[in-house]
């Protein structure tokens, strides 16, 4: 299966379970597009880490640049390096699990800490 598909679907059913009604679903507006590593690095150290829907939630730190990720839920803590793989960029995503907006999220797959 084509891997931009598989991001899509991904992205899709967090989506879905992210908001808690229709209302929401509607309200939201969230654009997408697939990240090269030249944008957005494919690991880093976690600055904050939140659950919450079934997903982990990281801010990450590489080279002085910050910015957050979601991925399937994985056990991390502060100051472990993760390493991740194929990245959709969403931007003003609202996690109402969480009660905020993120301006800018990249949505996971495969990520993992690296040991």
């Amino acid at each position: 299966m084509d891997r931009r598909l598989i991001n899509l679907i991904f992205v899709m059913v967090f989506f879905l379970f992210s908001c808690s009604n229709a209302e929401e679903n509607k309200a939201q507006t969230v654009t997408e597009k697939t990240t090269t590593s030249q944008e957005f690095p494919s690991t880093g150290k976690v600055i904050r880490a939140m659950h919450g829907g079934g997903y982990t939630y990281m801010q990450i730190e590489n080279n002085s640049k910050k910015f957050w990720i979601a991925s399937t839920m994985i056990n991390v803590k502060r100051d472990d390096i993760v390493t991740w793989t194929d990245a959709s960029l969403m931007k003003d995503f609202k996690s109402s699990t969480l009660r905020r907006t993120f301006d800018e999220i990249l949505f996971v797959t495969a990520a993992s800490v690296k040991k």
